[in-house]
């Protein structure tokens, strides 16, 4: 009997997303979300590329799923969460003046930057690693905001939904 050595399946998705800030614009941008095989997940945003370990990749989609949530209860009312998780990132749900709930997670990862892409491996707090910040916010009226120390993309609550899944489907 012969060993035969399966590679695992590549996956690809896109989308336009709805830029949230500037929405009454109709403004859209493309994201894709693949992988190939055990080397991570690719997300590209407009013209920036931004690889994930497989690890940061279930993270971010976690929290995007959490500012989901958060969104979605805000619409009834009720804060929904998707409960009691260990999380790499800083999470935080603060209630604000008019009552809407709001969520943040954030963290600080090692990189490693190129000329064509940034990669993040994994969460790290020994200094002088060379590290870039990375957070996943609500905001305002129902968009969710996942912001790098470089730029932020601000996005509906259903591309939220889209990106987490997708993340998670790279993922396996």
């Amino acid at each position: 009997m012969s060993k035969v050595e399966m590679q695992p399946a590549a996956f690809f998705a896109e989308r336009e997303f709805t830029c949230w800030r500037e929405r009454e614009c109709d403004d859209v941008y493309p994201c894709q979300v693949f992988s190939q095989g055990s080397n991570g997940v690719t997300l590209k945003l407009e013209d920036t590329t931004i690889r994930f370990a497989k690890g940061v990749a279930q993270e971010i989609a976690r929290c995007l799923k959490d500012a989901f949530l958060v969104n979605f209860g805000n619409t009834v009312n009720v804060l929904f969460t998707s409960g009691k998780r260990k999380s790499k990132l800083e999470r935080v749900f603060r209630k604000d003046e008019a009552g809407r709930w709001n969520y943040k997670a954030k963290g600080r990862f090692k990189c490693r930057q190129t000329e064509s892409e940034i990669y993040f491996s994994k969460i790290t707090k020994i200094p002088g690693d060379p590290m870039e910040e990375l957070g996943i916010y609500t905001v305002e009226d129902g968009g969710v905001e996942l912001v790098f120390d470089f730029m932020c993309y601000s996005f509906s609550m259903l591309d939220a939904s889209w990106l987490a899944e997708s993340l998670m489907k790279a993922n396996r």
